[in-house]
């Protein structure tokens, strides 16, 4: 089996060398082969390349944004074409050995796939997809166009909503996490790509950041088909999230302006 792994790096190569660490350890390089791209946004990654047991690119490159920083990855692999699979994702993931060996144990099945989203979990346990089996609810489009009025109704309305609205109502796509199924959204972080997907399409970039999620879908839905979910892969995602602090207006102009164009799609879709 021959893998290509895909990260964005950003100030943090402290986080990318933990990441690198976890293959180093779990990989077996005696019957497969892996090579690495990792798009250096910040243009200052430390990293002996030399000292790995497996191929490191560094691509440097200006803060494009993660889907637009991963393409340059995947153009930049694509000109061999000889992976089985290419695995983009975030730079604080976790590796283990099962994730590998059921890759390779169920590569044949897993080929006829375009685009698959592992099981992935948090580091307090939490699980994170499937992200999303079905679409959302007209009442949770209206939430959403709510709390993109303005960056205080972000973080104040999610928190009143979190509060008032009762655990058992809300959406638990995630509790499905031992059910392997086609799904409308795999969590961002981790993405495994099959030929079927990276021999003719890179990713979509609609925005620099945010919203990843759904024009993945929407880029599939308009090739017929959708995300996978297979359970039996799994890695570990180290995300800090700090849900306490109010966003700063750059990123909630990102986030806004990614989820304008979320609806601008959605309704293109629902025009056709």
């Amino acid at each position: 089996m021959k893998v290509g792994f895909i990260c964005v790096n950003y100030n943090n190569t402290l986080v990318t060398k933990k990441l690198i660490d976890s293959i180093v350890d779990s990989f077996n390089f005696e019957n497969n082969d892996l090579e690495i791209v990792i798009i250096d946004n910040s243009n200052n990654i430390i990293l002996d390349t030399n000292s790995y047991p497996f191929k490191i690119n560094i691509v440097n490159c200006d803060n494009i944004g993660y889907f637009p920083g991963l393409n340059v990855g995947l153009i930049f692999l694509k000109k061999q074409l000889d992976f089985d699979f290419i695995i983009i994702g975030n730079n604080d993931l976790i590796f283990n050995n099962l994730f590998w060996e059921n890759l390779d144990l169920n590569k044949e099945s897993l080929k006829n796939h375009f685009v698959i989203a592992p099981r992935i979990l948090k580091e307090n346990g939490e699980e994170q997809n499937p992200h999303v089996i079905n679409d959302l609810s007209k009442l949770r489009l209206k939430y959403l166009k709510l709390i993109y009025t303005n960056r205080y109704f972000y973080k104040y309305i999610r928190l009143i909503i979190q509060y008032i609205i009762p655990n058992k109502y809300r959406r638990k796509d995630e509790l499905n996490f031992n059910v392997s199924q086609y799904i409308l959204q795999g969590h961002g972080s981790c993405y495994i790509l099959t030929q079927k997907y990276f021999e003719k399409h890179n990713l979509p970039e609609y925005t620099i950041l945010y919203g990843e999620e759904y024009f993945l879908s929407y880029q599939l839905k308009q090739l017929g088909t959708s995300v996978y979910f297979f359970h039996e892969i799994s890695v570990y995602h180290n995300e800090h999230s700090s849900t306490n602090k109010l966003i700063s207006k750059e990123l909630f102009k990102i986030k806004k302006n990614a989820f304008v164009k979320e609806m601008s799609l959605r309704k293109t879709m629902n025009n056709i």
